[in-house]
């Protein structure tokens, strides 16, 4: 038994991890600048130690656990900057620091049947999707996923079995730290990264796929099929499996394992085949198709009959704030998904076009730094918006610390603007304001209910009860 001490244990990511070495049977306890919420009230349940973020949880922690300071080990993620008050305090008191990637590494690197999703988008969706085909066809896998699953109703779990499931993280780098049995590769678009870089991060991700295992590779996405057909595969001491889609370009152009085809996306779900076996679910959009299509092969890699993965899929719940429903009325309805990149955004947008309404797209770009990264492609991103949409961008999230501002959400609005059929763009500086000039435009078109569609990785979801109540209390006067 060790004993860990998250820095930042309520975050996502953070959380995850802190509740498998919980459930692994180590001490656990950590700080956090904000001591509320749910997460919050399911560790207070466990008796994981919860402390303020000001240096004076550390002792406590060794107390309660009748333990020498000595013998805890500080958890930490890039967010964590030197002056943190728990890092200083950490650094008086000589403990051992290690990064929550090395940490998850550790863990998830001892299982035999380990499964790690790479890719610029869908790593959530897809790995969600993996845990969830897994324990539904009895194999029981543990976890650490980016979002709650509905299935599951937490983002981790420890079991005690040979499959691990992971979405592996390029956006630090840390994406090189894990060693997986099957390695997933779905898709690769500029974010956080420069393309070279990314061919770079993912080429060692394939590499460290352990000898015997599987490398899973979209060839579909023409980044990724660039990087496969740039690789020297012939030194790999792993098999190759090439999944591809009818509809690609470069269907023809490979020695296809899995080739998805009958593709049919409706309003109500979708369904598709793999290698002639069908499939359906309610998910909407051609990227849940993509996304179900991978991990299903993951899945079916790792052990699982198609027969019984095509039975379970009918119960699959999805994952929070993945184009999720959260409100209708009068014909409105609002859709929360965590879209925060290029990629991601035309995605959504593609897929909510498919209820042939008119869309009010919300964006709160995604911290200074990936905005100022991907600002050309950004401003791409919504031209599949038409005259009758209407589209919102809310300033830059700002988590703190250090940062470069150079760029605004003024400045991307003027150069969205002219990309786009008539002026519908608008710049919005409070989540406040945004709230309100959603309710407007709702109200301004009621003959023709829109579908809302609110997007970003951050605090940007909270409008939606707003907007709700907002055109809920309009129309009840």
């Amino acid at each position: 038994m060790k004993s860990y001490y998250f820095i930042g244990i309520l975050g996502s990511g953070m959380s995850a991890l802190a509740r498998v070495a919980h459930e692994m049977g180590h001490r656990v306890a950590g700080s956090d600048r904000n001591l509320s919420g749910a997460i919050c009230e399911e560790f207070k349940s466990k008796s994981i130690g919860l402390y303020p973020q000001d240096g004076s949880g550390i002792e406590k922690f060794a107390a309660a656990a009748g333990i020498g300071a000595k013998e805890i080990i500080i958890v930490k993620s890039t967010a964590i900057e030197d002056n943190v008050a728990d890092i200083v305090k950490a650094r008086e008191l000589g403990l051992s620091e290690m990064h929550r990637s090395d940490l998850l590494a550790e863990f998830f690197n001892r299982s035999s049947r380990s499964i790690a999703v790479a890719g610029t988008a869908g790593k959530t969706s897809v790995s969600t999707m993996v845990s969830f085909i897994l324990d539904s066809c009895g194999l029981s896998p543990s976890f650490v996923i980016g979002g709650v699953s509905r299935n599951f109703n937490v983002s981790s779990r420890y079991a005690k079995s040979d499959y691990f499931v992971i979405e592996s993280d390029e956006s630090d780098g840390t994406i090189i730290k894990y060693k997986p049995f099957i390695g997933l590769l779905t898709n690769i678009s500029k974010e956080h990264k420069e393309l070279g870089e990314l061919h770079a991060l993912f080429n060692a991700f394939i590499s460290n796929i352990t000898e015997g295992g599987y490398a899973l590779i979209n060839v579909s996405c023409p980044e990724v099929s660039k990087l496969f057909d740039a690789r020297d595969t012939s030194k790999d001491r792993i098999k190759y499996k090439i999944i591809n889609f009818e509809y690609s370009k470069n269907v023809n152009s490979y020695d296809n394992d899995y080739l998805i085809s009958e593709v049919s996306l409706k309003p109500e779900g979708s369904s598709f085949k793999i290698n002639g076996h069908f499939f359906e679910t309610g998910l909407i959009g051609r990227h849940n198709v993509e996304n179900f299509a991978a991990a299903i092969i993951a899945s079916h890699t790792a052990g699982a009959a198609l027969g019984d993965i095509a039975r379970g899929l009918k119960n699959y719940g999805g994952v929070a704030r993945r184009l999720e429903v959260v409100g209708r009325h009068e014909g409105v309805v609002l859709i929360d998904d965590y879209a925060h990149n290029p990629h991601e955004i035309k995605t959504a947008i593609d897929a909510v076009k498919i209820f042939n309404k008119p869309v009010i797209a919300v964006y709160q770009p995604h911290g200074f730094g990936p905005t100022a990264l991907t600002r050309s492609e950004l401003c791409e991103a919504f031209s599949d918006l038409k005259t009758r949409d209407r589209l919102f961008i809310n300033e830059i999230y700002y988590g703190g610390g250090t940062v470069n501002k150079s760029v605004t959400s003024r400045e991307l609005v003027e150069e969205i603007r002219p990309k786009l059929s008539g002026d519908i763009v608008s710049y919005c500086a409070t989540l406040d304001d945004t709230a309100v000039s959603v309710t407007n435009a709702i109200r301004d078109n009621s003959k023709e209910p829109y579908i809302v569609l609110v997007m970003g990785a951050r605090d940007i979801n909270t409008i939606c009860p707003k907007i709700l109540k907002n055109i809920t209390a309009a129309s009840s006067k």
